[in-house]
């Protein structure tokens, strides 16, 4: 059971006297087991929330009785839950009776819903909120998540360095870790904890996609593969298995590299390219060259026609290359490298005049930003220290576009630049927005 909804339609109540007098509308969902089961466009979103919340309250406190939701706006019954020993039954407006659902399963989802809409509100100022119902039944690290979504950031930073230091477990330790890697940006601080987790033995993948995480950071290849691999023992997640990927390439282990790659369905685009050059590497060209060839638009995501024609280049495909090229409309320079190998592509086309052309029109590119650069005016140090050191590398990209044909004449082959990196993911325990149940220490 899935309770969801938004406030970031254009029809969502946005009347002054409303919004201050907590009558917020929004899209409203209700899901069983994938299938919508409610929908409504017009919902009091935090209305239903506090009746909810002191329903809840209700059945924490032993008092068991049924829910139905009474709306200012509607004379019928939008929402029921009818109590049915452990069970309940759900109807929604002018709907049949679902099959009983366990009452364990309705309160997650109805605690669900609150924490994200209660998250939703404090990032707005909202006038109200639900703290009063949820700080009682809530953890103290769902508590800190919960600041930590709404950024309130310095006070959920402090409750998860409390909890650590005062009960050190898998799950404070492990959620302490991920805000120092995350947002302290302390790769140290952070694996100096999750080291500390792995002394517990968790039973998790959690602080040990971190750990693959930094060491893949670090050039620690090898190391990556031990703790990713571990990860993998615990739970597929697709940033484990692209992570695992990354590893594999870089201890040239191309093929087992390409395996994993082919298993990340949610980054399509991006791991499809990525296997692709895992299998150039691994010398399997015609499978690369199958692959690029039979590449379909849906497929792309955020890959540009220009990284697919670069990899053309890199299977000696210059006609197929040019093709994927001239998809581009090129209205600003190209690093040199990238330049590089595009003039490459012309050269071995024996297109010599599209070649100086190309490289032309980047020197032109260029020239052009330089003198807007040159024109523009600053009165603190600080900028005009960056202007100073944007000119010079302007300088410098026009003096190796300048050099760059006759480079070529000699037989200069520009190198295949192609950077990976690493996949981060949210690995925090008792997460709402991903669904991250909390950590349940084993004896």
């Amino acid at each position: 059971m899935l309770i969801q909804f938004n406030l970031d339609g254009e029809h969502v109540n946005r009347n002054k006297w409303a919004y201050e007098n907590g009558y917020i509308e929004g899209d409203f969902t209700i899901y069983m087991n994938g299938d919508v089961l409610f929908e409504e466009t017009y919902m009091n979103v935090l209305e239903l929330a506090i009746q909810l919340g002191v329903w809840l309250a209700d059945i924490e406190a032993g008092h068991v009785r049924d829910f139905e939701y009474d709306s200012i706006d509607c004379e019928d019954c939008l929402l029921a839950f009818y109590m049915k020993e452990t069970d309940v039954q759900i109807q929604v407006f002018e709907g049949e009776f679902t099959p009983v659902v366990p009452l364990e399963i309705v309160k997650r989802a109805v605690r669900r819903y609150m924490i994200a809409l209660n998250i939703e509100l404090h990032r707005r100022r909202y006038m109200d909120n639900l703290d009063r119902f949820l700080h009682g039944m809530m953890s103290p690290n769902q508590v800190a998540l919960m600041l930590f979504e709404s950024n309130s950031y310095e006070a959920a930073f402090g409750l998860l360095k409390k909890l650590a230091y005062q009960t050190p477990s898998v799950q404070s330790l492990n959620n302490l870790a991920y805000m120092y890697l995350r947002e302290e940006e302390k790769m140290e601080k952070a694996e100096e904890l999750l080291q500390q987790v792995l002394t517990l033995q968790p039973q998790s993948a959690f602080p040990y996609n971190m750990l693959g995480e930094i060491a893949l950071h670090n050039g620690a290849y090898t190391q990556a593969k031990v703790y990713l691999e571990q990860a993998l023992a615990f739970e597929e997640q697709e940033g484990t298995l692209y992570n695992l990927a990354l590893a594999y390439f870089h201890v040239a282990e191309y093929k087992e590299a390409a395996h994993y790659f082919s298993r990340c369905s949610m980054m399509h685009g991006q791991a499809k390219l990525h296997e692709i050059i895992a299998r150039i590497y691994a010398g399997e060209h015609a499978t690369a060259k199958d692959m690029l060839m039979n590449w379909q638009d849906d497929d792309e995501n955020d890959i540009s026609a220009i990284e697919i024609a670069d990899v053309y280049i890199e299977l000696d495909c210059f006609a197929e290359a040019r093709e994927q090229f001239e998809k581009e409309v090129l209205t600003t320079f190209l690093l040199p490298s990238t330049t590089a190998r595009f003039a490459y592509m012309d050269k071995q086309l024996q297109d010599e005049k599209s070649c100086q052309k190309f490289i032309a029109q980047m020197i032109a590119f260029t020239v052009a930003e330089m003198e807007e650069e040159e024109q523009t005016t600053w009165d603190d140090a600080l900028s005009r220290q960056h202007q100073k050191e944007r000119l010079h590398e302007l300088r410098t990209y026009r003096q190796m576009y300048e050099s760059l044909f006759e480079q070529l004449q000699h037989g200069y082959v520009p190198p295949f630049e192609y950077d990976m990196y690493p996949y981060g993911g949210c690995q925090l325990f008792g997460c709402l927005l991903h669904g991250h149940a909390e950590y349940k220490e084993t004896c």
